[in-house]
């Protein structure tokens, strides 16, 4: 089984080689045909709905059997190898048609989130006057049991729940009781 799109614009297709094929010699039979389709309001109207077959003479054949068809849905054109059904060939169209309208919402979802999030604040560092005070304040020592190693400047209310780079909010703490605290508020 093959699908293939072929063409996203079928009408302008037509117009165009409308254009192309006039005048070429034995050619009158095809342009008049491609005429009559463009001026056909019931063919677009149903092909709106459901797939249609753009003609029963269109086709590659071998022999008796046809190997591929072409379809028009939407104004897109189709070209259908295998022998299906029509209710087949109808399915495989408006599953493809739906797949590709599916990629284009999700597409358009991405960015459009993406051009209204506001981009995530970063991190600011903990001003000089602050590390120096607070060092004052906590004597150089781990706030909760007095070691002078591994020293690390923590937020007592975490920045990531709005905590701030204060003198109230930070204070000294050792390696070991930072971790053991992780993200609480204490």
């Amino acid at each position: 089984m093959s699908l293939k799109k072929i063409s996203t614009d079928v009408k302008e297709c037509i117009r165009k080689l409308g254009r192309l094929i006039t005048g070429v010699p034995n050619i009158d039979e095809r342009s008049a045909f491609f005429r009559r389709l463009l001026d056909d309001t019931d063919f677009w109207q149903k092909a709106d709905k459901e797939p249609q077959l753009l003609d029963r003479n269109i086709g590659l054949y071998d022999g008796k059997k046809r190997i591929y068809s072409q379809y028009i849905f939407r104004n897109c054109a189709y070209i259908i190898k295998g022998n299906f059904t029509r209710e087949q060939v109808s399915l495989l169209i408006q599953d493809d048609f739906d797949a590709e309208r599916r990629k284009f919402e999700r597409l358009r979802h991405k960015f459009i989130l993406a051009q209204h999030t506001e981009p995530r604040n970063e991190r600011t560092a903990i001003p000089e006057d602050v590390r120096i005070a607070v060092w004052r304040r906590d004597n150089g020592r781990c706030a909760r049991c007095g070691s002078r190693e591994r020293l690390e400047y923590d937020h007592m209310v975490p920045v990531s729940r709005g905590g701030s780079n204060t003198v109230r909010n930070i204070e000294l703490l050792c390696e070991s009781c930072n971790r053991s605290k992780g993200a609480n508020i204490q």
